[in-house]
């Protein structure tokens, strides 16, 4: 299978389109996390163009010009099969925060836009600030766990 025919990066492409860039984050980090992925692969320009709009929605251009110039730097260092369906000036044009449409995702438009139909819909409230509404309580569960592994490998 194409690495962009995945089901996670459908819904990567599914969830950037609805606006849910938030969920893009996590789905792409999902999909980078079962690859192996290094720091420099594509899909963390993924990531970070996502996790860059999710800033700019919510009024930090600082932190979003960074992540966004990252994701900049990493599509232009080098090919890669994750460029075929969504050409690198394409992600540019994303990074650089310009209007898109479906139609750029051609290749994939109607599996995303099956994928799209099967999202429930969000209000913009919940997706700016969808981050901090999450339950975390496993991830600061295993964050305790894994420090108190640590200290006791210490002693």
């Amino acid at each position: 299978m194409h690495p962009q025919l995945h089901p996670l990066f459908i819904d990567y492409c599914a969830y950037f389109v609805v606006g849910d860039y938030f969920e893009c984050h996590e789905v792409a980090e999902e999909y980078w996390k079962a690859l192996h992925g290094h720091k420099k692969h594509p899909l963390v320009a993924y990531i970070q163009i996502a996790a860059g709009h999710y800033h700019a929605r919510r009024g930090n251009d600082v932190g979003a010009k960074r992540l966004l110039q990252n994701a900049q730097t990493i599509i232009t260092a080098s090919p890669s099969a994750f460029y075929d369906y969504i050409p690198q000036h394409t992600l540019i044009n994303l990074a650089k925060r310009e209007q898109y449409s479906l139609s750029l995702l051609a290749p994939l438009a109607a599996r995303v836009a099956a994928r799209v139909e099967e999202l429930p819909r969000l209000d913009d409230d919940y997706l700016l600030h969808k981050h901090t509404l999450r339950d975390r309580s496993d991830v600061i569960a295993e964050r305790l766990r894994a420090k108190q592994a640590k200290q006791n490998n210490r002693q």
